[in-house]
Parts: structure tokens; sequence; C-alpha cells
């Protein structure tokens, strides 16, 4: 029996000049090993080595190498000679989520930004620059999902001016975020107002070849 201690007994045969003997076997129960759950990370973020040494004294191996792009199920193996069982682990990696930026109404002293509200994002960092010029610090706007960049302030905008904006979401601890850029360009001309004045009487007229309208 490999489940459980016991006494065995030998007993010779018959005509064997010999005495009984006894023996037993110890069956000591396997050890499960216990390790500390690695918390969930972000895409990107350092992975510590898995421990070879299991909370409860357990010597092995881990299995696959770390990855710290995907979810992973790794898998421990104890060494030869340890009375243990195969213990697993899960390490969960959240993708990083970032806002997909679009252009909205440019005129030809302002760009207009927007963008999809992100989960978990409870406001939205900005900054942008103006042809690639110095870093403009706007901050936090509140959960805000529109900004626009206008000619007012010290950094004014003019027309065909290139807008490069940074959009950084904000949230609580565990979100996993990534700023996100998107440029957009100054209208060069402001459309035209259409004005439509006639003395015509807006009753249907019938008039004669070349005869002139007034």
């Amino acid at each position: 029996d490999n489940t459980t201690t016991t006494l065995y007994t030998f007993t010779p045969n018959v005509g064997e000049c010999a005495t009984v003997q006894t023996m037993t076997i110890t069956v000591n129960p396997q050890i499960v090993p216990t390790f500390t759950q690695v918390p969930d990370i972000c895409e990107g973020d350092v992975l510590t080595a898995l421990p070879l040494v299991s909370n409860n004294g357990i010597n092995g191996t881990w299995s696959p190498a770390l990855d710290n792009t995907t979810t992973t199920l790794y898998t421990f193996t104890p060494n030869v000679g340890e009375c243990a069982t195969v213990q697993t682990m899960t390490i969960t990696v959240n993708p990083l989520l970032s806002p997909a930026i679009s252009c909205g109404t440019s005129t030809i002293n302002s760009t207009q930004f927007t963008w999809p509200a992100i989960t978990g994002a409870t406001s939205y960092i900005i900054s942008y620059t103006i042809n690639s010029g110095a870093i403009i610090n706007i901050g936090d706007i509140g959960n805000v999902l529109i900004y626009t960049a206008s000619s007012t302030g010290p950094n004014p905008i003019v027309a065909d001016d290139s807008v490069e904006i940074t959009v950084t979401p904000v949230g609580g601890v565990g979100t996993c975020f990534e700023a996100s850029s998107f440029t957009c360009t100054a209208a060069n001309c402001s459309p035209p107002a259409l004005t439509l004045s006639s003395a015509i009487d807006t009753d249907d007229q019938t008039v004669c070849v070349n005869t002139t309208i007034i």
C-alpha cells in the first residue's frame, strides 16, 4: 500500500528453518507547496522572479519563463526527493488602456481634440505642442472627453499650425493606463458665411429671353 504507513509480516514457507520477520514501510504524506500569490500587474510592469523555495520549505523550479505581457499559468515542480505535489499559480497581466484621440472642429486659431471614455479613468491630464515646440502643460481637466487648444494665452495658434496633444488617463489603484498622442492642424481659412439676398420676389417669375432681372 503506497498510501499509508503499513507493517508487513514475512512468514517463511513450511519446512524453512526460519522465524517470522516484520518490516514497516513508512509512507509520508505529499506536502502541498504554498506560495504568496503575486498580485495583478499592468502590461510591461517588472515581474520579480518566483521563489524556488515554497513558504513551507519545498524546493523546486517554475515553468514557463516569466512573461509580463500576458496572463500566464506557471507550474512549480518539486525537486526529486521532495515529498510534495506539483503546484500552479496564475499571474494576471492587465492590458494598458489609452485614449483613441481624433480631430474635432478646427478654425484658423484653434484645434479641437476628442476621445472616447476609458474604462476606469476618472480624469485626463493634457499637454500639447505647437509645431513641435515647447510642451504646454495644461494639467488635469477632470472627466472631460474634449479639449480645444486655442489662440488665447501666451501660446497663440494661427492658421496651418500643427498641434500635437498628449492625453494621459488618470484612475484609481490597479488601473492600467498609457498616454496617447495625436496631431491636428488649425484650418488655413475660415469657412465663408453664406448670405442670400435678392430683390426678386420669392414667387415664381416669367421673363422674356435676354430680359434683365432686377
